[in-house]
């Protein structure tokens, strides 16, 4: 009787064993992607956050800076306000709208997140990056002095 008891223990061990080995490469599969896709979420909203501040501070600035040292000082505060995802302030584009004399400002990005996780490998599929963009404009408080030296918005 011991022994029947015994090699049935040994059976449901094995059978959890193999339950295991079948379940655990796609629960790891699924935590990978849990934290790739959480991350790239994250620096979404991060950017979101920084293409909004910078349209925001180039709408009330001072907007007797214009030319190159105004679209630097914009792509600087958005990049500070990026917590350093992007490689530099030059990754944000600055430019800007008249429609009806009204002036707009526009602040956005085209950033790569690198996936942090093999998941792209594991899966079989060909990427390893997700492109995230984000966008975002404000209407211009003080129009710009010399409207003529700042970069116009394409569409």
């Amino acid at each position: 009787m011991k022994k029947v008891d015994q090699r049935k223990e040994m059976s449901q061990r094995g059978q959890t064993l193999l339950e295991f080995a079948l379940v655990a490469p796609l629960l790891i599969f699924f935590i990978l992607a849990l934290v790739d896709f959480g991350i790239a979420i994250d620096r979404r909203l991060v950017l979101d956050h920084a293409v909004r501040e910078g349209a925001r501070y180039a709408s009330i600035g001072e907007n007797d800076v214009v030319g190159e040292r105004y679209q630097d000082d914009v792509k600087g505060y958005a990049f500070e306000q990026a917590q350093q995802v992007p490689s530099g302030p030059g990754d944000f584009h600055v430019c800007h709208n008249t429609l009806l004399g009204e002036q707009t400002v526009q602040v956005s990005i085209d950033y790569d997140y690198e996936l942090v996780t093999p998941i792209g490998a594991l899966a079989g599929l060909a990427f390893d990056s997700i492109p995230l963009h984000a966008r975002a404009s404000a209407r211009v408080e003080q129009p710009l002095t010399d409207a003529g030296s700042v970069v116009a918005c394409d569409g």
